[in-house]
């Protein structure tokens, strides 16, 4: 009973209707991606990373500057690795 119920939910009909009902809430396009549109699409969401980064680092960098934490609250409080805290510490002893 249960392989034929795997059958059932694997089936080429349940899975068409999965994608077709993720493609509208997505609100994304059927079509594959062309070599244009997917490096578009890359260079897109590494901006988003690369702002996300250079946020968390400015965030780091205030709470080693303002506070007594040590790494571990810092990486804690700024949801970071605790190796990304010890790079923005290193970075400003440099600077010194």
């Amino acid at each position: 009973m249960a392989d034929e119920r795997s059958k059932s939910l694997l089936s080429s009909a349940n899975f068409s209707k999965f994608e077709s009902e993720t493609v509208q809430l997505e609100g994304r396009s059927t079509e594959a991606m062309g070599t244009k549109e997917y490096l578009l699409d890359r260079a897109e969401r590494q901006g988003i990373e690369k702002g996300a980064e250079v946020k968390s680092y400015e965030f780091v960098k205030n709470l080693i500057q303002n506070t007594a934490f040590d790494d571990a609250k810092i990486a804690s409080l700024a949801v970071v690795r605790e190796s990304f805290v010890k790079k923005v510490r290193a970075d400003l002893k440099k600077k010194k």
